[in-house]
C-alpha cells in the first residue's frame, strides 16, 4: 500500500556541545526520514510538544517561524497531491527552507514554483529566468519602482513584446503579494503599489469562430492539429496539457474522467460520437492521442514536448482554417474553447450552465470568454434602429 509523506516538529533528544538540543523538522516517506534543523536550540524544559514555551525569550517570533515552516510543508504536500508530482526529500527541503530568510528575488520565485500546480511552476520559473538574465543576485528588499521600470525596459530593450512583459510583471506582482502575505516581507510591502500594468496590457485579441467553420473544418480532418482542435471543442474546450495526458484508463462508461491539472478539479464529459471518431482514428498508443510518446522520463519532458507540439498544432490550425477561406488572425487551440463557449452561448444556455461546463469558479471569467459576443449581439441590435 502506498504511503503519503508526512512531517512533525521535534526537538532532537541528544544535546549538542552547548548542552542545547536543536528543534528540528522530520519528514518521512516510504520508511525513510530525513531531518532539517532549524536553527532553533532550547532545553527539554523549554519545549512542549512542538512549540516552545511561552517563557523563552522571543518563543512568539520563533513559533511563528516554526508555523510557517509547517505552512511551506503543508503547501508542498498539498500540492504534489493534487497533481500526482512525486515527493523527494530534495524538493520538500527546497519548498520549507528555500525561502527561510529573505531570499533572492529568483531563487524565491524558484519556491514558489516548488509549491505551485504545474502551470503556475512554469509561470515562476520563466520569471525567475528573466530576473536572473537582468539581476541574478537581486533581492526582494531591491525592489522599488525603479526597479521595476528598470526590468521593464531591461525586457522591452530585449525586444520582449508587451504580453510577455504583462505577463512577467502580473506574476512578479503576485509573488509579491505572497512575500508579504506569508510573512517573508513586512505586511505593508508592496513594490507594485505606483506601478502600472494596464500600459502593458495590449493582449491578442481573443477570437470565436462560428459553428459553421467548425463544419468547414470537420471536412478536412484527419492531420493533428485540425484532429486536436476538434476534440478540444468537442470535449468542452479541453486544453492541450490534459488532452496529451489521457489514457484508456480516463475513459469510463463513455465519459472521459479526469482532473484538470490547473485547477485540480474533476471533469466528467460524454464522448460523443464525432470526439469517439477521432479517438478511434488514433487508437493503439499508450496515451488516447498521439502527443506524447510514452518515452518522456519525467514532467519536465512531457511539458516540454507538449510546449513543441502546442506550436505545430497552432500553425497547422492557421494553416488549415486559410485554406477554408477563415480568416486566421488570432486564432490559435485556445480558439476551441473560445468557439464552445460562444456556440453555447448563441444557442441560449445559461450564462450559469456555461460557467459549469468551463470550469469556472464564478461568472465574470464566462463572461470575460463571452465579451465579443456580447458586443456582436449588440452591433446586431443596433441595425434595427437604422
Amino acid at each position: 500500500m502506498a504511503t503519503f509523506p508526512t512531517f512533525r516538529v521535534l526537538l532532537y533528544p541528544k544535546p549538542n556541545a552547548d548542552g542545547l538540543h536543536t528543534v528540528y523538522m522530520r519528514a518521512t516517506f516510504a520508511r525513510k526520514s530525513k531531518y532539517f534543523s532549524l536553527r532553533m536550540y532550547c532545553l527539554p524544559e523549554d519545549w512542549l510538544e512542538t512549540r516552545l514555551k511561552k517563557k523563552f525569550p522571543k518563543s512568539k517570533e520563533l513559533n511563528d517561524l516554526i508555523r510557517t515552516y509547517e505552512q511551506r510543508a503543508s503547501d508542498y504536500l498539498l500540492m504534489i497531491q493534487r497533481t500526482g508530482e512525486p515527493f523527494t526529500f530534495d524538493r520538500f527541503e527546497f519548498a520549507v527552507f528555500g525561502a527561510s530568510d529573505v531570499p533572492t528575488l529568483d531563487k524565491y520565485c524558484k519556491y514558489i514554483a516548488s509549491v505551485s500546480s504545474i502551470g503556475n511552476a512554469q509561470h515562476y520559473i520563466s520569471l525567475a529566468n528573466s530576473i536572473a538574465v537582468f539581476r541574478p543576485s537581486a533581492m526582494l528588499t531591491d525592489l522599488d519602482l525603479a526597479w521595476l521600470h528598470r526590468y521593464a525596459d531591461h525586457l522591452k530593450a530585449r525586444q520582449i513584446k508587451d504580453t510577455t512583459i504583462h505577463f512577467y510583471m502580473r506574476t512578479l506582482r503576485a509573488a509579491c503579494n505572497r512575500a508579504a502575505k506569508t510573512g517573508v516581507m513586512s505586511k505593508d510591502w508592496n513594490p507594485f503599489s505606483d506601478f502600472s500594468l494596464s500600459k502593458l496590457n495590449t493582449k491578442t485579441r481573443k477570437r470565436a469562430i462560428t459553428i459553421a467553420d467548425i463544419r468547414k473544418l470537420e471536412n478536412i480532418a484527419g492531420t493533428l492539429p485540425v484532429d486536436m482542435f476538434l476534440l478540444s471543442f468537442y470535449l468542452r474546450g479541453i486544453n492541450l496539457f490534459d488532452l496529451a495526458h489521457l489514457k484508456p484508463a480516463n475513459i469510463e462508461h463513455n465519459r472521459i474522467v479526469y482532473i484538470r491539472a490547473k485547477t485540480g478539479k474533476q471533469y466528467s464529459i460524454g464522448i460523443n460520437r464525432k470526439a469517439q471518431a477521432v479517438f478511434d482514428y488514433y487508437a493503439g498508443g499508450i496515451y488516447l492521442v498521439p502527443i506524447l510518446t510514452g518515452k518522456e522520463e519525467n514532467d519536465q519532458r512531457r511539458r516540454e514536448r507538449i510546449k513543441r507540439i502546442m506550436k505545430q498544432v497552432n500553425f497547422g490550425i492557421r494553416a488549415a482554417f486559410a485554406s477554408i477561406g477563415v480568416d486566421s488572425e488570432g486564432i490559435s487551440f485556445y480558439t476551441a474553447r473560445h468557439t464552445y463557449a460562444t456556440e453555447l452561448k448563441r444557442a441560449g444556455v445559461a450564462m450559469e450552465i456555461i460557467s459549469e461546463a468551463l470550469g469556472h469558479s464564478d461568472l465574470k471569467t464566462t463572461k470575460i470568454y463571452l465579451k465579443d459576443f456580447e458586443a456582436q449581439v449588440l452591433d446586431q441590435a443596433d441595425l434595427l434602429l437604422l
